[in-house]
């Protein structure tokens, strides 16, 4: 019957979810589950970092880093292969200046 499928599976977080122009967010993850290796993406397809599993478990050890200065709205992607397993969005509070 061959082995069965690998579900990929984890979870991606943003602390705080709500941020002031140019400031930063923790990005978390956890629960991750899979064979291969996984990166945090920005929405601009920028790679924040690349996840590791470790050898023989099947899955990542719990993390978190800290994005780059946001200053639009942005979402982080949590990436295995080709599949995007989780997502999280960050909002930028809007700002009462004059452009």
């Amino acid at each position: 019957a061959g082995p069965p499928p690998v579900t990929v599976d984890g979870d991606i977080s943003a602390t705080p979810t709500r941020v002031r122009k140019e400031q930063k967010t923790i990005l978390s993850w956890k629960d991750v589950q899979t064979m291969s290796s996984c990166n945090i993406k920005d929405d601009g397809g920028a790679v924040l970092t690349i996840l590791n599993p470790a050898p023989s478990l099947c899955s990542i050890p719990n993390g978190s880093i800290e994005s780059e200065p946001i200053n639009k709205k942005t979402t982080f992607a949590l990436v295995c292969g080709s599949t995007t397993v989780d997502t999280v969005t960050v909002d930028v509070l809007p700002t009462f200046e004059e452009f």
